[in-house]
């Protein structure tokens, strides 16, 4: 084998490495900065059997959702994602 074939999956490997190392960054770049647009919340504990807090979240069509719009209709899981796909 000769030595530039060997250089394009090299280069390869480099520059999905060099990607990989590189996207952490801009990540931590996302959502809000200080905070200072975040509404202040009640901190108190959440244990077993209490009842969920209501909020209010917009779906990613822009639809406003109540969680309190779903109690005793159907069966939840929150998932939160720290991100904005």
């Amino acid at each position: 084998m000769s030595l530039p074939l060997l250089r394009r999956p090299l280069l390869g490997a480099l520059a999905a490495l060099t990607l990989l190392a590189v996207h952490p960054i801009g990540a931590q770049q996302l959502g809000p900065v200080d905070g200072a647009d975040l509404s202040p919340t009640d901190t108190g504990r959440v244990r077993a059997g209490m009842l969920a807090p209501d909020f209010t979240l917009e779906s990613f069509t822009g639809e406003r959702i109540k969680l309190s719009d779903y109690r005793g209709k159907k069966t939840i899981l929150l998932a939160f994602y720290r991100g904005h796909w």
